[in-house]
């Protein structure tokens, strides 16, 4: 999702006030961390509790009615290619949501562009995050041990060779089930956790370069710094140099 623009960023402790009725012009992305809150998305009401989400499409009519309760929660607005999710999102707020709404809460105290920009590629990843947890429901359960296997030990060198002794199918059919369902190969997965991981660490401290690479898996430092360049568009130097810049 490299074609995600942040126009909107919001993280409220409050009572929700009241939307009228409206047409976006962009999508939005509404996630509860903790009370209520109730929308009314093309005519239909949909009363979000903690962990749940709301996607609106661009296009879409949304109305929000006003809450008496407090409510702990964060809206976006984007543009660029909608995600593949439904309007309602159930147990959308997990403890990898929580850690990169944190990181943009960070970024947000600091100008509008450095928000934008920085924030842009958190809500990428945050969505990609939704949308996994949406195709979790209706993938194999050999993909499922798959990806709580990368999650787990992403920041350790991890062959096909690993996923097959560890789930005791062969290379191809592991791969070709996971590529099934998730349309992309383990492997690629597994960068892209090391570099979205790797890009949380950039935003959040001063650790030295090598040590970060080495923290995501990544024993070459120049093969870190290139893939990292290609999948994000920033050499690890630069995306440093341009936070600091801020």
């Amino acid at each position: 999702m490299n074609d995600i623009v942040l126009t909107y960023y919001a993280h409220h402790r409050r009572k929700p006030g009241a939307m009228h009725p409206a047409r976006l012009s962009s999508h939005e992305l509404t996630i509860v961390i903790k009370g209520e809150m109730t929308y009314v998305v093309d005519g239909v009401r949909h009363t979000l509790t903690e962990k749940n989400a709301v996607f609106i499409p661009a296009e879409t009519e949304r109305e929000r009615l006003s809450d008496a309760s407090e409510c702990d929660y964060v809206s976006f607005n984007f543009s660029g290619r909608a995600p593949s999710l439904p309007t309602f999102i159930e147990n959308a707020c997990h403890s990898e949501m929580i850690l990169m709404i944190s990181a943009i809460d960070r970024i947000a105290t600091k100008p509008q562009l450095s928000l934008y920009e920085r924030g842009a590629q958190l809500l990428a990843a945050l969505l990609s995050l939704l949308e996994e947890y949406e195709r979790e429901g209706k993938m194999t359960p050999l993909t499922v041990k798959i990806l709580k296997y990368l999650h787990r030990n992403y920041n350790s060198h991890i062959s096909l060779s690993d996923i097959s002794d560890a789930f005791f199918f062969s290379e191809g059919y592991c791969e070709a089930v996971f590529s099934a369902d998730m349309g992309r190969s383990i492997i690629d997965y597994a960068l892209d956790l090391r570099i979205t991981e790797a890009q949380r660490m950039l935003l959040e401290g001063s650790a030295p370069l090598g040590y970060i690479a080495e923290a995501v898996g990544f024993s070459d430092y120049n093969y870190f710094s290139r893939t990292f360049k290609r999948r994000t568009g920033y050499t690890p130097t630069a995306y440093r140099r341009e936070r600091m810049h801020d």
